[in-house]
């Protein structure tokens, strides 16, 4: 049975300093909103959803390069049935910019045609990303199913038009704020840190 989606946005906020913490994350980071056991708890959850849903059909996991790594790492050694796993690689952001247009390096190394896809990705913000990968990979592809899996969504974030745009599988809901770790970057910097934090303003307003 699936449960509830964790709401997040009126958590407060760890301090870096309150457990152990690299020198970067006491500088630059405003707090950390979700702790690695609480990703691993939940991550795990999602993979036995996944797998109740997935039992009798022919599932392959798209990653959504580079955020998603670390989380389709542990969803997809989490469920318990026989899966696939390929990535493909967006281009959207350059650095905290955006750069108005989606570009779509669509180029899995397994055939998607009769697949059941299950999109991964690290976070839903504005919804466009999300709408135009679902699109394409319909598009270019025969694919039996397309659903999607995100850790985390930025729901206050949907651009116009985007509002109905949700994951099937959602970890996380978020505050509307910078969050780096675990995967996700700024200007490629983070993403190896165990938790998700969020960035203090003044960093990435640089």
């Amino acid at each position: 049975m699936k449960d509830e989606v964790i709401d997040l946005r009126n958590t407060p906020l760890i301090s870096p300093q309150s457990i152990r913490s690299p020198k970067y994350a006491l500088r630059d980071f405003a707090g950390i909103l979700v702790l690695n056991g609480e990703i691993v708890l939940r991550t795990n959850k999602l993979a036995h959803d996944i797998q109740n849903d997935y039992e009798s059909k022919k599932l392959v996991l798209v990653g959504v390069l580079d955020g998603s790594v670390h989380f389709i790492k542990d969803l997809s050694e989490g469920i318990g049935i026989p899966i696939k796993r390929t990535f493909i690689k967006v281009s959207s952001y350059r650095d905290n910019t955006t750069s108005g247009e989606i570009e779509l390096h669509l180029n899995p190394m397994i055939n998607l045609n009769g697949m059941d896809v299950l999109i991964v990705e690290d976070i839903v913000d504005s919804g466009k990303t999300l709408q135009f990968i679902i699109d394409e990979i319909k598009q270019k592809f025969n694919p039996n199913t397309v659903k999607t899996c995100s850790l985390l969504d930025k729901a206050e974030k949907r651009a116009p038009g985007f509002e109905n745009v949700v994951a099937d599988y959602t970890g996380f809901i978020i505050p509307d704020e910078f969050v780096v770790g675990y995967g996700l970057d700024f200007a490629d910097n983070y993403r190896g840190y165990r938790h998700i934090a969020v960035l203090k303003p003044e960093v990435f307003s640089k």
